[in-house]
């Protein structure tokens, strides 16, 4: 078995300091100004899972209060936060299959 590429990382410096080590093992390197507009949007989702989950959170501590201010302000923070979530996720790109 052959290597014919290796996909190592996105950080320029790791490429800069692998590229003449795999020039010499005849393993090809070439950067994708792609991959890294992915890993972006890919990030971008993973956020937006992080802020759902918090604005669960948040829905389901606030029964736990028992003073009525506290629960609206902790009901509108997680309002705020699915609000700003829900908007960001409409801008993020689909997937093309």
């Amino acid at each position: 078995m052959t290597l014919e590429s290796l996909l190592i990382c996105q950080d320029a410096e790791v490429v800069r300091v692998l590229r003449p080590t795999l020039e010499k093992l005849s393993i090809g390197v070439e950067i994708c100004a792609e991959a890294k507009k992915a890993s972006e949007i890919s990030h971008t989702y993973l956020l937006m899972t992080v802020l759902f989950s918090v604005v669960l959170f948040l829905g389901g501590i606030t029964a736990a209060f028992e003073r009525k201010r506290i629960r609206v302000v902790v009901l509108a923070l997680a309002v705020l936060v699915l609000t700003a979530a829900a908007i960001t996720l409409a801008f993020l790109p689909l997937a093309n299959e």
